[in-house]
């Protein structure tokens, strides 16, 4: 027996899933198979764009652990490392929130699965 999706209505989907609804489909029967196709489908763009934003902080932080010079070891050597500090923080609050929406997106495909009554393997 497969698992029943969560329950799902118009009144749970936020402003751009309810714009990929009507994208997808201009009917008024909708099933809950597409409600969290909807889901499913804006919650993958924003992970996507998590994941540019996190690689971004990534590249930056790299970049900011650049080698420092030995003549400029005064205040700022602690200046740099702030720097990097900060974008080292910065990149690590990026992909956690980046996981929080991939593991949104993998709940909402797993949904989407059972309400076609499939099981996700």
């Amino acid at each position: 027996m497969a698992a029943a999706p969560p329950p799902i209505a118009l009144d749970d989907l936020d402003r751009e899933e309810l714009l990929q609804l009507l994208k997808e489909r201009l009917s008024f029967g909708l099933r809950p198979a597409d409600l969290w196709g909807a889901r499913w489908a804006v919650l993958s763009r924003r992970a996507l764009d998590a994941r540019e934003r996190e690689l971004e902080a990534f590249t930056d932080y790299v970049a900011a652990c650049a080698p420092i010079e030995i003549s400029s070891l005064s205040s700022t050597f602690v200046d740099q490392f702030a720097v990097r500090e900060a974008k080292r923080v910065e990149q690590q609050r990026l992909d956690r929130a980046a996981k929080r929406i991939e593991a949104a997106r993998d709940r909402a495909w797993a949904a989407l699965q059972a309400s076609y009554g499939r099981t996700a393997a």
